[in-house]
């Protein structure tokens, strides 16, 4: 099987944290600046809280980006929600913290990037976090997945008991799901 992540860049966390935005600034940047800021604070900040934070405010900016109100042009909007998606691929390869791979593998769900799902497999039987593989295997029964259940499978052998029932759960869920179509959550 060929690696995923192949031609992904890959960048160090830095010893320093300069970045001092909290996600109200953020959210005061116009929506391009935002999302530029908020790739270097995901890619680089020592601060699994703000990268936590980033990570909600992208899911958060992909969602009213799949909206017709906002002010960005059609090809604005698309090549912002690449970027966000690349982001997205990039945290399931290279982020260590468990709580930060579980908020994305969520807004992943949410927001239904199923491009993504090839990604979320990797992570729920590959990852090193135990709560990143729960949360990877829990996000593709929220997308109701149907086409990677035999991948949800190797999950049932994992060592961690939490994330076999979180496989049985997932594979529960999808024999009963088979027959609709997943729309993505609907947030408030």
């Amino acid at each position: 099987m060929s690696d995923p992540f192949s031609g992904i860049e890959s960048f160090p966390i830095l010893e320093m944290d300069y970045f001092g935005l909290t996600e109200n600034q953020l959210n005061k940047l116009p929506p391009k600046q935002r999302l530029e800021e908020m790739i270097k604070i995901i890619k680089h900040s020592d601060d699994e809280s703000q990268r936590w934070d980033s990570i909600c405010l992208c899911g958060e900016l992909y969602h009213v980006l799949d909206r017709v109100d906002h002010d960005l042009s059609n090809v604005d909007s698309l090549q912002m929600k690449t970027h966000i998606k690349d982001l997205f691929r990039w945290v399931l390869k290279n982020e260590k913290n468990g709580v930060v791979l579980h908020e994305v593998c969520y807004h992943i769900a949410a927001r239904n990037i199923r491009e993504l799902i090839p990604d979320l497999v990797t992570c729920g039987v590959c990852s090193d976090s135990i709560l990143g593989r729960h949360e990877a295997i829990e996000s593709l029964g929220l997308m109701n997945a149907q086409e990677v259940m035999d991948e949800i499978k190797r999950a049932l052998d994992d060592p961690v008991q939490d994330v076999r029932e979180t496989a049985q759960f997932v594979l529960k869920r999808l024999k009963r799901y088979r027959n609709e179509a997943y729309e993505g959550l609907q947030i408030i």
